[in-house]
Parts: C-alpha cells; sequence; structure tokens
C-alpha cells in the first residue's frame, strides 16, 4: 500500500516478466500479469485486482485467467481507452519468433467476484471463519467459483498473506476457469537484421494523448534492436505508419548490450524519447527525425538503463 506500511503479496508458483495496469478501467486497481514458464501450455494472464480496506487487511485477488496461445508472454500493455484491449509480445520458447497480437478479452472478465466470497472483517463471519467454521471462510476453495484452484496462505495470526498456484494443475484444461481472448490482429514486428531477437520487443505503448487524440488506436513499439515503430488499428488491421532505426542515428561510442528503452513525452503526442546507449534521442513523429538529444546523461559513463517524462512539469525527464 502506498500510505501505510501494510504489504500484500500473492504467488502463482509460475515465472512472470511482465506486469500492467489495466488503464482502461480508472475506477478499479486492476493489473495484468504475464508468466513465462517453459512449458508453454501453462502460459496465461493473470488479472489481478488490488484490495485495500480500513483494517489494514490488504489483499490480492485473482478475478480471472486468460490462456495465451503463442506461449510466454515478455511484454504487454493495456489500452488506456477500452479495458477489454490488450497488447502482448511473446513467443512458445526463447528460440521462436515471438509473436505481437492485439486480443480482445470479455468483459465478463473484470466482473468483481460476489460480495458472498470476499473478506468481510466488520461482522462475526471473520471471526467464525477464524476459528475453524470453513462453511463461512470465503477463503475455502469449496466456496469460491473464481479461485477453486488455488490456496491461500496465512501467517501466524491466520491473516490471508499470498495465494500459491498448485503444481498438480493442469492448467490448460478449461475446467479451471481459463478465459478465451479473442485475435483481432497481428503486428507484423521486424526487427533489421534481428541477431536473435527478430520480433522481440522492449516497449509497447500506447498514444500518450490517446484519451483526447482522433486516432484512439496508435501504438509505438520498440525494438531489442532499436526499431521504432507505430501502428494504427483504425482499419482492424494493424498499419505501420513510422519506422525509424535508432541505432543507425547514435553518435555514442560505449559499447552496451543493454536493450534500448522508450517513452512518451505527455505533453507533446508528437515525441517520443528513446534510450541510445549513453543517452537519450527525442523524435518527432511527424517527420522521423531527432529534435533534440542529450548524448551522455550521467557523470560516471555507461549505459542508460531506463527513463520517464514527469506527467505534472513539462520538459522534465
Amino acid at each position: 500500500s502506498m500510505f501505510t506500511n501494510q504489504s500484500a503479496e500473492l504467488s502463482l508458483n509460475v515465472p512472470s516478466r511482465s506486469v500492467c495496469a489495466v488503464e482502461g478501467d480508472r475506477s478499479r486497481p486492476l493489473f495484468w500479469v504475464g508468466t513465462c514458464s517453459l512449458t508453454s501450455s501453462t502460459n496465461a494472464v493473470h488479472l489481478l485486482e488490488y484490495q485495500e480496506d480500513t483494517n489494514n487487511n490488504d489483499e490480492w485477488t485473482i478475478l480471472n485467467t486468460c490462456g495465451h496461445p503463442p506461449g510466454q508472454v515478455w511484454r504487454m500493455a493495456a489500452s488506456p481507452l477500452d479495458r477489454t484491449l490488450l497488447l502482448t509480445n511473446g513467443s512458445s520458447s526463447i528460440s521462436d519468433t515471438p509473436s505481437t497480437t492485439l486480443w480482445r478479452i470479455p468483459d465478463s472478465t473484470f466482473d468483481p467476484i460476489p460480495s458472498s466470497t470476499n473478506h468481510d472483517d466488520t461482522d462475526n463471519e471473520t471471526d467464525s471463519y477464524h476459528n475453524g467454521d470453513q462453511d463461512n471462510d470465503p477463503y475455502n476453495n469449496s466456496n469460491n467459483p473464481y479461485q477453486s484452484n488455488y490456496n491461500y496462505n496465512t501467517n501466524s495470526s491466520g491473516n490471508h498473506i499470498g495465494m500459491d498456484f498448485p503444481n498438480d494443475v493442469d492448467e490448460s484444461d478449461d475446467s479451471n476457469h481459463r478465459t478465451s481472448m479473442e485475435e483481432i490482429t497481428f503486428l507484423p514486428v521486424s526487427s533489421g537484421d534481428g541477431h536473435g531477437l527478430e520480433g522481440r520487443l522492449t516497449e509497447i505503448l500506447w498514444h500518450s494523448d490517446a484519451l483526447e487524440a482522433s486516432r484512439t488506436a496508435v501504438v509505438t513499439t520498440l525494438s531489442y534492436t532499436g526499431i521504432l515503430s507505430q501502428w494504427d488499428f483504425e482499419s482492424g488491421d494493424a498499419q505501420e505508419l513510422i519506422r525509424i532505426d535508432t541505432t543507425s542515428k547514435s553518435t555514442s561510442n560505449v559499447m552496451t548490450t543493454v536493450p534500448p528503452r522508450a517513452a512518451w513525452d505527455p505533453h507533446d503526442a508528437n515525441l517520443v524519447s528513446v534510450t541510445n546507449k549513453s543517452g537519450v534521442d527525442t523524435y518527432d513523429t511527424r517527420t522521423g527525425n531527432i529534435c533534440w538529444r542529450l548524448p551522455h546523461c550521467h557523470r560516471l559513463g555507461g549505459a542508460t538503463t531506463d527513463l520517464d517524462w514527469n506527467p505534472n512539469n513539462p520538459h522534465t525527464l
């Protein structure tokens, strides 16, 4: 929690490397978590809700799980306008070329868990299930149709501190309440010569000014090899509007294997900043040219590994 010293933990028991907020739903703290298990059929995107109450019993709840047919999820981003739209980048194994796909998720996936199964410390049910009354325990697997395959952990005080995904559950089984996502379109991402990184992305950025822009389906991607592309989905299929090879414009002699990162300028929807070895280049997407550059960002030298813009103060990076 941001304003207390309480913490909430959740264990999926599956390796995960990608997480993003559901920005299209501004009424609830929802997050997607993508897994990257070596067993391709077990990979999925989990919809999590963070619940904070006045008694400091903060907790995570898994609302739903959607199968990810391409396999491992390496990068993803949710639409800021439509909570049912999700972009993912991933593949079945590290040796396969990743695919980048726009998915539509059923709106019912976001339905809250019925209140009868929620943890409520304000009534006598709390004491009853802490004293062993399983019928009133909202964490009892038999009482929760949405989470019947998850086990909750408790500490010495009886508080629920996390959730385990049992190893003996076959996640590919539809009986485990997996939701199917509809594939809308495929992004033909190209990473140049690749060097074994063909199609792999370091960034997926929805248009920073999408809430006000007339083009509501513009996305920018950045590949591991520095290819910056802008995509439009208005026609239904992904159309590449701009393609920039950011590495060809580098003037830095710093040798690095750190992948590039990018960030929209929240105060100018036409500007995208990209890390380039030791510095940062900012591109005008209307022309594809660099409009300004910071050649060396840090006194000690070395690579610039990440960046972000201040959403409140212009010109603050």
